[in-house]
Formats: C-alpha cells, sequence, structure tokens
C-alpha cells in the first residue's frame, strides 16, 4: 500500500510508503484526497501531518506510468489538483515533513500546506519547479503534449 495512516495521539500521520522515490500513480494520487480530508474530519485529530518514508518526501507523479500509459495523464492531473484542494480545505491545520527530495506533487503538497499556514520559501519552490521541468524534458519523449503535461505537473 503506498499511502498509510495512523493517528498517534490528536496527529494523523498520513505516510507516502512508495519505494524508490514515493513517486504516486494515478490511483494513488487520486486516493490522497479522500485520505486527508478523512483525517480532517476526525473529530479525534487535531492536526495532519504528511511526510515521505525512505530517502526523501515526494517525487510527484509515477513517470513510468505515464509512459506505459499516456492516456492517465489527466488523471493523474486531477488527483494533483484534488489532493491540493484538500489539503487547503482541510478542517484541521496540515503540515509536510520533507526531508530528502521534493518534485513536482510534493511540491504541489507543500505548496498548499504552507499557503493555508502563511509560511512560504518561495526561492526553493521556484528552484525545484525548474529542476522538476527540466527532469521531464530529460527523461520523456520529446514533445508538446509531454511538455505541457511536465509544466502542468511540476508548476
Amino acid at each position: 500500500m503506498p499511502i498509510r495512516t495512523e493517528i498517534r495521539g490528536r496527529v494523523a500521520e498520513i505516510v507516502l510508503d512508495h519505494p524508490p522515490v514515493n513517486a504516486l500513480d494515478s490511483a494513488g494520487w487520486n486516493e490522497l484526497p479522500g485520505i486527508i480530508t478523512s483525517a480532517g474530519r476526525n473529530p479525534e485529530v487535531r492536526c495532519v501531518l504528511i511526510r515521505g518514508e525512505g530517502r526523501g518526501f515526494c517525487a510527484g507523479v509515477d513517470i513510468k506510468e505515464l509512459q506505459a500509459h499516456p492516456e492517465r495523464i489527466v488523471a493523474v492531473n486531477r488527483g494533483n489538483y484534488l489532493t491540493f484542494q484538500a489539503v487547503r480545505a482541510c478542517e484541521v491545520p496540515v503540515v509536510t515533513a520533507v526531508h530528502g527530495f521534493v518534485i513536482g506533487g510534493g511540491i504541489g503538497i507543500c505548496g498548499a500546506a504552507s499557503h493555508e499556514l502563511r509560511v512560504h520559501a518561495h526561492p526553493g519552490i521556484v528552484w525545484d519547479e525548474f529542476v522538476g521541468y527540466w527532469i521531464t524534458l530529460w527523461a520523456i519523449p520529446f514533445d508538446w503534449v509531454w511538455m505541457l503535461a511536465g509544466f502542468v505537473v511540476f508548476r
């Protein structure tokens, strides 16, 4: 299971655990908003913590899935959007525990959480977006559709 949840004290811990880099496929991205919303509505929870297991926080979308199934780009983007929306609409504060690396959709999760907490590290976020987009241009076939998808995912 790439996403685990546990309640410790008054904190709902959502753990991204999808080795090697915690990149979620379309199913994972579309599951995450419901998990965040459910945790926030739990009367026992006062805070939601999202963290990654292993070497880094989150590498965004599973690019291997998109290479094998390009038609899933819409599902992945919908899941990204709904996840960011769920973080912003959560009934309790959402905090991200970032370590190692964060790329693409992971940046979006952090951005949504920091927006609601009114905490920003703009220079770091901008460079991560550039690096993620450059990775897209390098790793995915050169085509305007993939360039647009990379921009949307990493922006």
